[in-house]
């Protein structure tokens, strides 16, 4: 096959190949898991997705990047999976407050669901029963479900809080573990349990 390459000014600017790859700022394309798409400039490739409107409120969508597939029992593609950029307030010039959302498809339906989302305030977002997991065997978990919020160690470990990398407090499976003073109602307490006024 042939390479069909786009220009302006006699200057190539574009570049489909033999392979159906699409080429911008580079000749053939380059990567080791075999993209489709190779942009490449001296200052970084850059993908730019806008949206046209002059009347932009809290919810509208800027852009999104969507993973779609079909598989053997069906030809149509069904959603994956989402990275969506929402406005969170009315735009104004110079001010554009935007979310960021990250979505999965949980297993026995195509509708992705709202895992992540990091606010316009710089807030990391988890839906409740959202659980951050931490560890090899996932044996540490931070999540709130719906009414209480939860930290959970399964693991063979203890949970540990440190302060100045000196551990504090020492949770294992008999007990709770203290390494300082305890103060209750105080801020400095100066022995090992001081309550205060």
């Amino acid at each position: 096959g042939e390479n069909s390459p786009f220009g302006s000014n006699t200057f190539e600017r574009l570049r489909i190949d033999s392979a159906g790859k699409l080429c911008v700022g580079i000749n053939t394309a380059f990567g080791t898991e075999n993209e489709n798409v190779n942009i490449a400039s001296g200052g970084g490739g850059r993908i730019a997705l806008l949206r046209n409107d002059t009347s932009i409120t809290s919810g509208n969508e800027l852009g999104r990047i969507t993973w779609y597939s079909n598989d053997s029992t069906t030809s149509t593609y069904q959603q994956c999976a989402a990275i969506r950029a929402l406005a969170s307030g009315t735009f104004g010039d110079g001010d554009k407050p935007t979310d960021l959302t990250f979505s999965t498809t949980p297993d026995n339906t195509s509708t992705p669901a709202e895992r992540l989302r990091i606010t316009s305030d710089g807030k990391l977002s988890v839906p409740d029963n959202g659980k951050l997991i931490f560890g090899d065997g996932s044996d540490f978990e931070i999540y709130h479900d719906g009414s209480n919020s939860i930290i959970n160690d399964s693991g063979t470990g203890n949970l540990q809080l440190q302060t100045a990398g000196t551990t504090r407090l020492t949770s294992t499976s008999t007990g709770v573990n203290i390494n300082g003073n305890v103060g209750v109602q105080t801020t400095y307490p100066t022995s090992a349990t001081l309550v205060g006024a």
